[in-house]
């Protein structure tokens, strides 16, 4: 009888640890969604913007006149980048009808233009401080340094730093 007790208290025991084990993985489960669903510009992993802009400094070999500028108005210009992707918001999904996916095409080419425009307008702003060889090589490293959001733009493995030349599409096999 005694052994008896003492295998169900192992029974038991072992049920609770793998009792523990899974819901600590249904709530890591159910916490994954949720952090993936905001966009790349509101999550924790975001990108330390100032940091961004002393690593860019640096990298163009401002002075302490120049940093100074050019920290302040890499803030406003991603705060203002920021605004862009909040009002362009593309909808996400398999199942989207062909007016979202309309609308989703529509915003795309928005947010476009709309950051064109922005990089256009703090281009104009950098070119009143910095030489054309400091703002050529911030951008080169800016473009290093964040990169495409997280999980972002995904690319093929083909091709890649060259462009392909287009080439025509097998022929069809033949119907038996």
């Amino acid at each position: 009888m005694r052994q008896k007790t003492s295998y169900n208290h192992l029974t038991h025991t072992h049920m609770t640890r793998h009792l523990h084990w899974i819901i600590a993985i249904m709530l890591i489960a159910l916490a994954l969604p949720v952090q993936a669903k905001r966009p790349w510009h509101q999550r924790q992993d975001r990108p330390d913007i100032p940091a961004i802009a002393a690593r860019l400094a640096k990298a163009a070999v401002m002075n302490d006149e120049q940093t100074k500028t050019f920290t302040s108005l890499f803030i406003e210009c991603n705060t203002e980048m920021e605004k862009i992707h909040e009002r362009y918001r593309l909808e996400d999904g398999k199942s989207l009808s062909s007016k979202q996916i309309e609308q989703n095409t529509d915003n795309r080419f928005a947010m476009a233009r709309a950051i064109l425009d922005l990089r256009e307008k703090y281009y104009n702003k950098y070119k009143r401080f910095l030489s054309p060889e400091q703002i050529d090589r911030v951008y080169r490293t800016e473009k290093r340094l964040m990169g495409p959001p997280p999980g972002g733009h995904k690319k093929s493995g083909k091709g890649k730093g060259r462009r392909q030349r287009h080439q025509e599409p097998p022929p069809p096999p033949p119907i038996p």
